[in-house]
């Protein structure tokens, strides 16, 4: 069964900075923003739910799955977020007491890929960056939509910010790291689906209550292998409810069918292409599964995410994008001369080009690739 890397990693980026923004007084840690006052333009989860784009009846959730249960303020960097990797204190990285410590950023976890960033309080290196938020306009779709002012829109882009190399929350966008981000597509992370018409692929996941791992990125892996392989032949989607496990669970039902698969394939003797074998020895049973409830639940309703609201492709691939400058053209609505000035202020180096492809993106370039 192949096993499709999304990268949630924008995901919790555009999350923490907007949580950062709707709660500017909170800590983001239990209980957080649940008891935090929120930002006086944006007061409701009613307010909110249009720049998020998420699951409408549980709003401030997705967003706020992800903050929390991948370190939220306290991030995987600092040893009281007990995100410490399995090690002890004395062993991780400290930039005063242990520079030389272990740092548990998924970005160091993933170092010998996205390389490393040598700074004087951390003398083995820091895993570079590889996502970006510069130049996104969060809550595009809804200004345009007419569901957030002006006033709403300029003021969360002034102030949302981004953080720091050791996920410090600070005023600027974050910039990544062009290597990083190359290295996330040549290797995979980023899955961009040019390589899997080489597989069968069962992709099964239960109901979404809008949790941290949101089935939008079953969507965005379907769209992107339309664009690379313009069918669908080799992509099952398995949907269940619980149990999840057990001999009857709908995720053991998914190994099973994935064996009798693959071993049609194995069986197959013909002088076919492997992609062709794969399409053509489905065993007939093994089509798209959701009962009419799930159906219409989880798959007719394809809910959003901070990136697509604020304009991204529905491909959800571009980690840093292109920029271009602000045009009134491109608006729906009239700004006036003072709003237009301000947001070219807030974004001096354009705003993202979503019509071209990401910087450095790019397919997978093989496999067992070293670093």
């Amino acid at each position: 069964m192949r096993i499709i890397r999304r990268w949630q990693v924008i995901g919790s980026l555009d999350c923490r900075v907007l949580m950062h923004y709707f709660w500017p007084t909170s800590p983001l840690s239990q209980p957080g923003h649940a008891t935090a006052p929120p930002n006086a333009l944006f007061p409701t989860p009613a307010s909110r739910l249009p720049v998020w784009g998420s699951h409408p009846a549980n709003p401030d959730n997705l967003c706020g799955q992800k903050v929390l249960l991948f370190g939220a303020d306290r991030t995987e960097l600092v040893p009281t977020a007990n995100v410490a990797c399995g090690l002890t204190a004395a062993q991780l990285w400290n930039p005063v007491s242990n520079p030389t410590g272990e740092r548990c950023a998924i970005t160091d976890f993933m170092r010998s890929v996205f390389g490393v960033t040598i700074t004087p309080d951390a003398p083995n290196g820091k895993g570079r960056v590889a996502i970006d938020n510069v130049g996104v306009q969060y809550g595009l779709a809804a200004l345009n939509a007419g569901q957030i002012t002006v006033d709403q829109f300029l003021d969360l882009n002034e102030k949302v910010g981004g953080f720091g190399i050791d996920a410090e929350q600070v005023p600027e966008r974050l910039a990544g790291d062009d290597y990083a981000i190359a290295n996330a597509y040549r290797s995979g992370a980023i899955n961009e689906g040019n390589n899997l018409d080489q597989v069968p692929i069962i992709d099964h996941a239960g109901p979404d209550p809008g949790l941290a791992h949101d089935y939008v990125h079953t969507w965005w892996m379907r769209d992107r292998l339309m664009r690379e392989q313009g069918h669908l032949d080799n992509h099952v989607l398995w949907f269940g409810p619980t149990p999840l496990i057990g001999d009857t669970g709908w995720a053991t039902e998914a190994m099973l069918a994935m064996d009798r698969w693959l071993t049609a394939i194995e069986k197959d003797t013909s002088k076919k292409a492997l992609p062709q074998k794969i399409v053509d020895d489905k065993p007939e049973d093994i089509t798209d599964r959701c009962t009419a409830t799930v159906c219409e639940q989880y798959v007719a309703t394809r809910y959003e995410t901070p990136r697509s609201v604020a304009g991204g492709p529905k491909t959800g691939d571009v980690n840093k994008c292109q920029l271009k400058p602000p045009a009134r053209e491109d608006y729906p609505l009239t700004f006036t001369d003072a709003d237009f000035a301000r947001l070219q202020q807030i974004f001096p180096n354009g705003v993202c080009d979503w019509s071209k492809p990401g910087v450095e993106q790019q397919g997978l370039r093989g496999t067992w690739l070293s670093f």
